[in-house]
């Protein structure tokens, strides 16, 4: 909870009000399920390795080879090619 509660923080000041909101309203449902699955989770950074920035999720499911990755679409900036 260290690292979620500044994070959110960080994530809602550089959103636009609307988008804020929505965010709020999912990010609870969100922390819960990451908190549920702590102990199975692998933690990745970005290539600045800042550990202020935003983190993705790796685990497995149901014992599949492959892991399932999750990331925050709010803590992400879009890049059209």
């Amino acid at each position: 909870m260290g690292y979620v509660k500044p994070w959110l923080a960080r994530v809602v000041e550089k959103l636009p009000e609307d988008k804020a909101t929505e965010f709020k309203a999912k990010a609870q449902d969100a922390i819960k399920f990451l908190l549920g699955k702590v102990k199975e989770l692998q933690f990745f950074t970005g290539e600045s390795m800042d550990p202020e920035s935003t983190l993705c999720y790796a685990y497995y499911k149901d014992g599949n080879a492959n892991p399932t990755f999750l990331f925050c679409k709010y803590a992400m900036d879009e890049v059209k090619c």
